[in-house]
């Protein structure tokens, strides 16, 4: 029979960690890079949070926008656009987006639903019938983004006062 019992001698031992420092070095590195993602992903620069909401204009404007920095690619997204009722002409609100806005957008729903969409060969107009209209008011365009990778550039504006660029970041 056998000896079963080897002396330590007999035994491979594993390499420590003291000696292959640049494998230590990988490692830490690897755990920073994982740490740095999980606070980019809890503050916001992957979906929600403090540091991918953002409001475009002034809030005391005639216009601002409100959305998100960075969105996914076909995920759930609103644009909420306000209004004062300065921009209302002749019972009608008339809020234009860029074309390089709208072609990377899959629209869902705009609410309150527009009266009618006028198409143009640089942006689109929404136009909503707002008949004595004497505070501020909002539309939500909810949509999926419909661009794998980049950045989503342009303008929002009404028919009166100034535009203000929109930028979002699309992720896959």
């Amino acid at each position: 029979m056998p000896d079963l019992q080897s002396s330590e001698e007999d035994l491979e031992l594993p390499h420590s960690r003291a000696d292959n420092p640049w494998e230590l070095r990988i490692q830490r590195a690897g755990w920073l890079v994982f740490a740095g993602l999980i606070l980019a992903a809890l503050a916001g620069s992957l979906g929600q949070g403090p540091l991918s909401s953002t409001t475009a204009g002034d809030p005391q404007g005639l216009l601002w926008v409100e959305y998100n920095r960075f969105e996914r690619y076909q995920g759930p997204a609103d644009l909420r656009i306000h209004l004062k009722p300065e921009t209302i002409r002749t019972g009608e609100a008339r809020i234009w987006i860029d074309r390089s806005i709208v072609e990377h957008m899959q629209i869902e729903r705009i609410e309150p639903r527009p009266e009618r969409t006028e198409l143009g060969s640089n942006r689109h107009t929404l136009v909503f019938a707002v008949p004595g209209l004497t505070g501020q008011t909002s539309v939500i365009i909810r949509y999926r983004p419909d661009l794998r990778f980049g950045w989503i550039e342009g303008q929002i504006g009404a028919e009166v006062g100034p535009a203000v660029p929109v930028r979002q970041f699309i992720y896959p």
